[in-house]
């Protein structure tokens, strides 16, 4: 599933399922070997507070439609920054709170999204 934000707010109109199996591969390939690191607290919470910005996506891998079983939650940032959720981890909270559960790519990629809407026939 992908899901797009704009200033805040998500839709049926900013969101989409992605079912052929060779895209799903062909994403997985993109980000499967990229390098990440462990934030800090206050950078990981900085950076979250712009996932509201137009420009802005969840990626959420599942193997069920109904996303009951562990996801693979990824935020990809208009800058190029990647965080990575481990699968079932914690959302960082307000207080910084499951934090050790994310990671971010080690450097920015924004050639990468732009790639990954083209592949997926993003157009939000």
């Amino acid at each position: 599933m992908v899901q797009g934000v704009d200033k805040g707010v998500s839709s049926e109109k900013t969101s989409m399922s992605i079912k052929n199996n060779k895209k799903i591969e062909d994403f997985i390939e993109k980000v499967n070997k990229m390098e990440v690191v462990q934030p800090s607290k206050e950078e990981l919470i900085k950076k979250n507070k712009e996932l509201n910005n137009k420009g802005n996506y969840i990626f959420v891998l599942s193997d069920k439609e109904s996303m009951s079983n562990k996801v693979y939650i990824m935020n990809f940032f208009k800058d190029g920054r990647i965080i990575f959720q481990k699968p079932n981890g914690k959302k960082v909270s307000s207080n910084g709170e499951g934090q050790e559960m994310m990671y971010w790519s080690k450097v920015k990629h924004p050639e990468l999204l732009t790639d990954l809407k083209n592949l997926l026939n993003i157009k939000f």
